[in-house]
């Protein structure tokens, strides 16, 4: 049987889906390429006169841009479009232009592979695989790519897909693969608001795409269509309002380097954190917020102020139902109701059900209530002890008390709790542990400045979209391509129990494993790398991608290993691009 007969049977509900060619996002305004690189600008100075290969640009003026911005000395746009070629032709013709154009899809790796195969960068060489700068930044190389073309008419497939890209574009770094060759590359990604959350999530909704790219690289997002929406759930469920206090930590980190959003790419929660942030001493280090959680503002005293404003200005004949006047004769079509008015609904629905609860609490569940009290302490030893000052002895106790603890946990959440409340308040506690790791463990709370807010009509784009700057990392050891795929397909196969305590999570995956493993992994004991001083209580998804590193590793070292388990982990995944391209009877591009 041939090599596509074997596809199209093992893959054809995928394959149904697949359609050439989707939309992709554009940018459409001056105003919104000028402010990002006002905002910004300063962090991407130091590639002035680099290389660039820019995947997919489109109708260049994003691309532009940074040309005039940078001077780069050699421009490649990997474009295969022919409809766009119009547009990207006066740039490839001006007098002394540096521009240069592939043929080729700039938004898959094989694209990129493509163009630096024929020969498009001959100013940048090839390091050997013992040069130390494989493993340092290449200030004279910048990817900017877009990535939001739909390949599968299935939405979710669609987006796994543009989610491989992005991860096969950073993990290259691992490997030292596609322009990776040359040292560690910057990338500049135009990326869906779906694929943007999957990278960059700002909640412990992880999957093994995330883990990937946040060991991969350090990531910021520098502009997006909802920069303001929030992550962690209600302050109940957080005990504090977290997503506050790394607001305001990032606020005062802003502060310190003397960047500001541009007048009107602001949001209200960013701006109530800049006010919290200047009433802090100056002295005091950008990290030492925990003294503030008292006096956070939280969302719920948020959305009272905004549901009072919609009201009032409701009964002062400033909001009505609708936009405008009826049409067809008196009709009101859905696009006329004013969105605002939907949303001052929202919030009195929410302000009722806020109040209902608080109502219910007010004779709360003594069990929960002790629950509530055993996290927090167990919060509070970690914190405490994280700054290393304490003795052997109070390390001995706390380490002791802690076990307690989470057996007592574990007690009430069985014989007192529905399932749906427990998993709450794990998820509660494994938020508050995740900001207060230092560094934080999410890519989101380790941000260096807030995202520019992209107003409307400023991008054609679906489902919104965001711009990522990706700066890879140097891998702690060394990484081969399938070391690399064994360890994503681990990752994936704990996070089909993220919640569970990675103990329970290796017991289901290999019976007998965790006993072992957990013995072998001493880091997950280390306050200073995000363990626990009880670390059977650890969630999956609290495990650092540099801690799940650990525990493939012993997993890796186990001798017995399950044959059925390891069947799983070293079995090739197909092609993506083979997957999807084959079915479609497109031509794929090789590597000579």
């Amino acid at each position: 049987m041939s090599a596509p007969r074997i596809l199209s049977k093992a893959t054809l509900p995928i394959g149904k889906t697949v359609r050439r060619r989707g939309p992709r996002t554009e940018v459409l305004t001056d105003k919104l390429c000028d402010d990002i690189l006002s905002y910004v600008g300063p962090l991407l100075a130091k590639h002035k006169g680099c290389d660039i290969l820019d995947g997919n640009p489109g109708a260049g003026l994003w691309s532009s841009k940074i040309h005039e911005f940078l001077k780069p000395r050699r421009h490649v746009l990997i474009e295969e479009d022919e409809a766009y070629m119009p547009l990207l032709r006066p740039y490839l013709d001006a007098p002394g232009s540096t521009y240069v154009h592939a043929p080729y899809d700039g938004g898959r790796p094989a694209g990129f592979a493509r163009t630096l195969d024929e020969g498009y960068l001959p100013d940048q060489q090839a390091l050997s695989k013992d040069d130390p700068r494989l493993n340092q930044p290449n200030n004279t190389l910048l990817v900017m790519a877009n990535l939001t073309r739909s390949y599968i008419s299935s939405k979710v497939n669609s987006e796994l897909y543009k989610r491989h890209n992005v991860h096969a574009l950073t993990t290259a770094a691992f490997t030292h693969s596609l322009f990776h060759q040359y040292g560690l590359i910057r990338m500049l990604l135009w990326v869906d608001e779906g694929v943007k959350d999957a990278m960059i999530p700002r909640s412990l909704a992880m999957n093994a795409y995330t883990m990937g790219f946040n060991w991969a690289a350090n990531a910021n997002i520098v502009a997006d269509t909802s920069p303001d929406r929030l992550g962690r759930g209600s302050p109940d469920a957080g005990g504090v309002d977290v997503d506050f206090a790394s607001a305001v930590q990032t606020a005062r980190k802003m502060q310190w380097s003397g960047m500001k959003l541009p007048p009107g790419r602001s949001w209200e929660y960013h701006e109530k954190a800049w006010e919290m942030s200047t009433r802090l001493e100056h002295s005091e280090q950008p990290e030492s917020l925990h003294h503030l959680l008292p006096e956070v503002t939280t969302r719920d005293t948020l959305a009272k102020d905004e549901l009072q404003e919609l009201e009032l200005a409701y009964a002062s004949g400033n909001l009505g139902r609708f936009l405008g006047q009826p049409t067809n004769g008196g009709s009101v079509q859905p696009r006329n109701i004013d969105p605002r008015f939907i949303r001052m609904l929202y919030l009195q629905k929410m302000e009722k059900f806020y109040q209902a609860r608080r109502s219910r609490g007010s004779k709360p569940n003594e069990k929960y209530i002790a629950h509530l009290r055993l996290t927090r302490r167990m919060f509070e030893t970690d914190f405490r002890l994280r700054s290393g000052k304490a003795s052997n002895e109070e390390y001995m106790a706390a380490t002791k008390a802690m076990h307690q603890m989470g057996e007592d946990c574990i007690a009430i959440e069985k014989s007192s709790m529905i399932p749906s409340s427990a998993r709450m308040f794990r998820l509660a506690r494994d938020n508050r542990n995740a900001y207060y790791v230092d560094p934080p463990f999410l890519m989101w709370d380790r941000r260096q400045y807030e995202p520019l807010k992209i107003l409307k009509d400023e991008l054609r784009a679906t489902d919104g979209a965001a711009l990522l700057d990706v700066q890879p990392k140097p891998p702690s050891r060394t990484i081969t391509a399938d070391e690399l795929a064994y360890w994503k397909k681990f990752v994936e196969l704990l996070y089909t129990r993220p919640s569970s305590t990675i103990k329970a999570a290796l017991e289901h995956m290999a019976a007998g494993s965790s006993e072992v493993v957990l013995e072998r992994v001493p880091s997950l004991s280390d306050l200073s790398r995000g363990g626990s001083l009880n670390p059977g209580m650890l969630s999956v998804r609290a495990l650092s991608p540099e801690l799940l590193d650990d525990v493939v590793q012993a997993y890796r070292s186990w001798i017995f290993r399950p044959d059925h388990v390891e069947k799983k982990l070293i079995t090739k995944d197909l092609d993506w691009d083979d997957l999807i391209f084959t079915m479609a009877g497109v031509e794929l591009p090789r590597r000579s």
